[in-house]
């Protein structure tokens, strides 16, 4: 008798009918006792066969079990409980074999039109009409002018409504050299995750915005730039290689997370901010997508050296390079939740921990929890005991790190928590930093660099590259990355997660694969996944913000748990497995964590403990 690798399959028992299981996915969906959603065996190798579990992907099996849990009694008092809906849907997969299913997709992004030096009323009236009129796509529109746009108002009704509508600011430059500050400015009060921009005179295709920010998500990159036309025809091409590139300024678009982690634009050299803003984005190495469409019009003749147009050229730097963390970005005290979980390990947690009491700039409440070590670990404990920012908790059995920081949500008093693995080592900022990051961008998850220590061996195993840190040493480090279309594996550097505690919990949190060794592995990536796919704002720095250290007993390290493994097989098939009903785009990612499976399993300790 085994599970069939599926994490909801439980309470397995053989009877006189057959070999019986509890269907513990259609019990989170319909609200039922898991008794009341018994299936065979054979409808289990049916569905682990056939389409993704969810309700609007129709799956052979998944109708009828939800019909029969919901004809049964609830644990509920009142019938009124029963998911009307479902039921409503279960009953028409049954009949019918399909449901129909639109999911809209709205794009939403920041535009910066440049109206300086523009005469014709017009011609502006034009490009803003162009701007709000994008195809799918929600614009706010922020209009850079300068003393000219009074007489222009003067000629135009239509301007003037246009530059009333509630999703339109305007913002008066009246030196060159102000306009870096004034980009700052929008990007601290931007409302949306990307930023394009455009001249006065410019016309854009009414797509444009809608297929640059779909590349934007598809592609993973931080920058999109596309192809653009002049007035006489010609088509001007943004270029990238490994030795040069160029850029059409017309058809950029960055992520807003981006630009922040960037620094934002430098004040101090006027209207060449955007050159000077790509040239770190090149030197850096930042990811840039380029798209074999053309998507702006611009009139080179009347005004070839605007802010926004034309086409910059650089060399591109042989040698990548990244920086550790700053606090740079640090404006309010951080407050942030900690969670450290440890099984045994004890040195390596304290170097954890006094990494974290130790932070600058933050005020930081540390949930200290004993995974239930099997050595006494009543000297760690008593000696963070009195700290006032401390919390001590022992978990009643060994659950792992996922289900312990999905325990401790019930217990965190911030908005933010922050993962830390009990054997790495956070840099001093890393909590001001990432705090100061998610609140300038809205982010509900933030993640950064890793530098990797330890065993030699086990560092080359696992390292990106060796990058040069602020050109001065070469180190070993890994990034997180924003995900694609195409991403099926971990991309966000886990031991770096920062998340809002109200979206790790409309996530579901930490999913459970459903047996020890496996839900030490490829956990956090089902999370990431699901995370790309409701489409949650994840945030990713290149900064160097946790120290990540290689040794043979980590989860990804450990015989029973690391690469090749069969837990880590069975884990990696699970979460392809789910990525097919993610990827569809139209699912509830809190069926798939697993937020209260083990609650109460963490007992807070008190001071006899």
């Amino acid at each position: 008798m085994d599970d069939l690798g599926c994490p909801f399959r439980k309470g397995i028992q053989v009877t006189d009918q057959g070999e019986l299981a509890e269907c513990h996915f259609a019990a989170r969906l319909t609200g039922a006792n898991p008794r009341h959603c018994v299936v065979d065996r054979s409808a289990c190798e049916v569905c682990i066969e056939g389409a993704p579990l969810s309700p609007v992907t129709i799956n052979p099996v998944m109708p009828s079990v939800i019909l029969n849990a919901c004809e049964v009694s609830f644990d509920a008092p009142e019938p009124e409980t029963i998911p009307g809906v479902l039921k409503a849907w279960a009953e028409r997969a049954v009949n019918h074999d399909s449901i129909d299913v639109t999911v809209p997709t709205i794009h939403a992004c920041d535009l910066v039109l440049d109206a300086r030096g523009v005469t014709s009323a017009s011609k502006l009236e034009q490009t803003i009409a162009g701007s709000l009129d994008q195809v799918d796509t929600h614009v706010i529109l922020h209009v850079l002018t300068d003393s000219s746009i009074h007489a222009l108002r003067s000629q135009s009704t239509n301007l003037t409504d246009l530059l009333a509508r509630p999703n339109v600011h305007t913002q008066r430059l009246d030196q060159p050299s102000d306009l870096g500050e004034i980009l700052n400015q929008i990007i601290a009060r931007s409302e949306t995750p990307s930023l394009a921009f455009v001249d006065g005179h410019c016309l854009q295709r009414s797509t444009r915005l809608k297929r640059s920010l779909q590349h934007l998500h598809d592609r993973g990159t931080e920058l999109v730039f596309a192809h653009c036309e002049s007035c006489d025809g010609m088509v001007h091409r943004s270029f990238l290689s490994n030795q040069a590139a160029t850029l059409q300024l017309a058809t950029m678009v960055i992520r807003r997370a981006a630009l922040v982690d960037l620094g934002g634009f430098d004040a101090t050299v006027g209207d060449a901010c955007l050159e000077e803003l790509l040239r770190r984005v090149i030197r850096l190495g930042r990811p840039i997508h380029l798209a074999e469409e053309v998507l702006c019009r611009i009139d080179t003749q009347e005004r070839g050296d605007a802010a926004f147009i034309g086409a910059l050229n650089f060399d591109v730097p042989s040698e990548p390079i990244t920086q550790r963390v700053s606090a740079r970005l640090v404006r309010d005290r951080a407050r942030c939740d900690v969670v450290i979980p440890f099984r045994d390990g004890f040195n390596f947690a304290a170097e954890a921990i006094d990494s974290i009491v130790t932070q600058r700039n933050a005020e930081v409440i540390l949930h200290l929890v004993d995974d239930a070590s099997l050595e006494s670990s009543n000297e760690l404990l008593n000696r963070y005991r009195n700290l006032p920012n401390v919390r001590l908790y022992r978990n009643e059995r060994n659950i792992g790190p996922f289900a312990t920081f999905n325990n401790l949500m019930e217990f965190v008093k911030t908005d933010f928590v922050a993962v830390q693995d009990a054997d790495d080592i956070s840099l001093p900022d890393r909590i001001a930093h990432s705090y100061a990051l998610m609140q300038s961008t809205r982010a509900d998850l933030l993640t950064g660099a890793t530098e990797l220590f330890g065993e030699s061996s086990l560092v080359d195993k696992i390292c990106w590259d060796y990058f040069t840190v602020d050109e001065c040493e070469w180190l070993p480090l890994r990034f997180s990355r924003y995900a694609c279309q195409y991403t099926s594996g971990y991309y966000m550097e886990n031991p770096t997660l920062v998340v809002r505690r109200p979206s790790f919990i409309a996530l579901g949190g930490y999913g459970d694969f459903g047996e020890r060794n496996r839900n030490r592995t490829g956990v956090d990536t089902d999370l990431q996944l699901r995370a790309y796919h409701a489409r949650s704002s994840i945030a990713v720095t290149r900064d160097v913000v946790v120290r990540y250290r290689c040794h043979g007993i980590s989860a990804t390290q450990h015989d029973d748990s690391g690469i090749g493994s069969r837990a880590n097989r069975e884990s990696t098939e699970e979460v392809l497995r789910r990525l097919k009903l993610y990827a569809q785009g139209s699912f509830d990612a809190r069926w798939f964590g697993a937020l209260d499976l083990y609650r109460g399993v963490t007992r807070p300790l008190s001071p006899s403990d």
